[in-house]
């Protein structure tokens, strides 16, 4: 099964690139520099899995990712290179943050995290 991945992040150089990683790997790669037109893709598409920047400029990213959980019951990997790390920790204890990637991070940990994610997901209840 060939896993779907959404990319949300405001840089469409850090898009780009872990799109070409990913593609590189087999994966189907969705990239969206746009926050709120990641909101329109999920409810009108299937995704394994959905990697979030936490740091989008002029967006609440909590209410971003609730917004996109709505619609998407898979796997969300929030991406940040500064950010209240207790916050985190409080949210993941909570259920409200699947996993957590530090930015700038190694590919090869890329890699890994997404194939060991999209390795555990049977069915994925993303989208429509």
């Amino acid at each position: 099964m060939l896993h779907k991945i959404l990319v949300v992040d405001g840089h469409l150089g850090v898009c780009r690139l872990i799109k070409d990683v990913l593609i590189g790997e087999g994966y189907d790669v969705c990239i969206c520099p746009e926050p709120l037109k990641a909101l329109e893709i999920v409810q009108n598409d299937r995704f394994s899995l959905i990697l979030l920047d936490v740091r989008i400029r002029g967006v609440d990213c909590w209410d971003l990712y609730h917004r996109i959980r709505a619609f998407c019951q898979g796997t969300i990997v929030l991406m940040a290179s500064s950010v209240n790390l207790d916050q985190v920790v409080t949210a993941h204890e909570n259920g409200v943050v699947d996993y957590f990637m530090k930015k700038p991070f190694d590919i090869k940990d890329l890699r890994k995290l997404v194939k060991a994610l999209t390795g555990q997901q049977e069915n994925c209840s993303c989208g429509p």
